[in-house]
C-alpha cells in the first residue's frame, strides 16, 4: 500500500513539474509576445487616428468567444462593439489617442492581459471637441492559428468633457 501511496505521489509532482516546464517562457520570448503585442495595439492606435474602423478593430476577434464590457456596464458581441464605435468615429474629423501607460503580462505563450491607459481627444465635425481626459481598457488576447486576437475587451470612462467651439 505504501508503494502504491509513493508511486502516486511521484507520478503526480512528475507531471505537476512537467506541466510548469512547458508554460515558462524565456525573457527572449515574453520580449518577443510583448513586441508583437505591442504592434496590435499600435494598429488599433493608427485606425483610430486615421478614422479607419476596419483598420482599429482588426485586432478584435469577430468569433462568438468575443465578450465586451462597456463603461456602463453593458455587454456587447463584436457587431455591436463595432457598429458603436464607427456611429461616433463617422461624427469625428479628428481622433487622437494619448498613451499614458500600456502594460503588457504575458501569462503563457498563448495568452496575454493587456491594461492600457489613454487620454482620447476627439474632434467633432460641428467643431466641438470630446475630451475623454482619463480612460482605461482592458484586452485579453489570445493566439489563434499564429494571429493575435482580442477575445475579452473591457473599458473604463467617465463621459467625455464637450468643449464647445
Amino acid at each position: 500500500m505504501k508503494i502504491l501511496f509513493f508511486s502516486t505521489i511521484i507520478l503526480f509532482l512528475s507531471f505537476s513539474c512537467n506541466n510548469k516546464k512547458t508554460n515558462m517562457l524565456s525573457e527572449s520570448e515574453i520580449s518577443e509576445i510583448q513586441d508583437e503585442i505591442k504592434k496590435e495595439i499600435d494598429l488599433l492606435i493608427t485606425g483610430c487616428e486615421t478614422l479607419d474602423m476596419d483598420m482599429a478593430f482588426k485586432v478584435f476577434s469577430r468569433d462568438t468567444d468575443f465578450f465586451m464590457i462597456a463603461s456602463d456596464g453593458r455587454d456587447y458581441d463584436f457587431q455591436s462593439f463595432f457598429n458603436n464605435n464607427k456611429d461616433y468615429l463617422d461624427s469625428c474629423i479628428k481622433f487622437e489617442l494619448f498613451t499614458r501607460k500600456l502594460d503588457i503580462k504575458v501569462l503563457t505563450s498563448d495568452i496575454v492581459v493587456v491594461s492600457w491607459l489613454y487620454k482620447t481627444v476627439a474632434t467633432l465635425k460641428e467643431g466641438n471637441q470630446d475630451i475623454f481626459e482619463n480612460a482605461g481598457a482592458t484586452f485579453l488576447f489570445k493566439r489563434v492559428y499564429d494571429n493575435w486576437a482580442v477575445i475579452n475587451y473591457q473599458e473604463s470612462t467617465l463621459p467625455p468633457e464637450r468643449v464647445i467651439n
